[in-house]
């Protein structure tokens, strides 16, 4: 299982806030549009969404 903070190395990936300085937490990550441009980045976000990985760590 894949951790958040190994997510969040990945290119294009954030942390998400609710507001300025309010983190979400670690299953939450925006990505930005250009680390999903072609159809094999976004198919691996994809399955990293499926998996449920992303949680502490």
């Amino acid at each position: 299982m894949t951790t958040g903070r190994e997510l969040l190395a990945r290119p294009g990936a954030a942390a998400a806030e609710m507001g300025t300085g309010r983190d979400m937490g670690p299953g939450w990550l925006p990505v930005r549009r250009d680390a999903i441009a072609d159809d094999a980045q976004l198919a691996s976000w994809i399955a990293v969404a499926l998996s449920g990985s992303g949680g502490p760590g």
